[in-house]
């Protein structure tokens, strides 16, 4: 099993929030695999998905559809970029008012 790191769109993390998005589209530069985990993050916000069915059906070339469960969520660590711009409040920083 593997962790793959991926970045995603805001709106694609907050619809896997609302429980209206449960599969991605990836070209397989990874070679993912039932059961790898896929970390998702818009660069404030993470997910953590599993993956639980692969196909490349109806694909472009070298791209799959995975299906996922949800499996954990949080922020990503905002301190480092509080220390770097100071004058930003951490309500600045979150997108959403997210918390996982």
């Amino acid at each position: 099993m593997i962790t793959h790191n991926v970045k995603i769109k805001p709106e694609y993390i907050n619809a896997i929030i609302d429980g209206k998005k449960t599969f991605e589209i990836r070209k397989n530069d990874r070679g993912y695999r039932l059961g790898d985990r896929v970390r998702m993050s818009d660069g404030e916000r993470y997910l953590i998905v599993l993956i639980k069915y692969i196909s490349d059906y109806e694909q472009k070339e070298n791209y799959i559809v995975f299906a996922f469960d949800w499996i954990q969520g949080g922020l990503e660590d905002i301190r480092k970029q509080q220390e770097d711009a100071p004058a930003q409040g951490a309500e600045s920083q979150f997108r959403g008012g997210v918390t996982c």
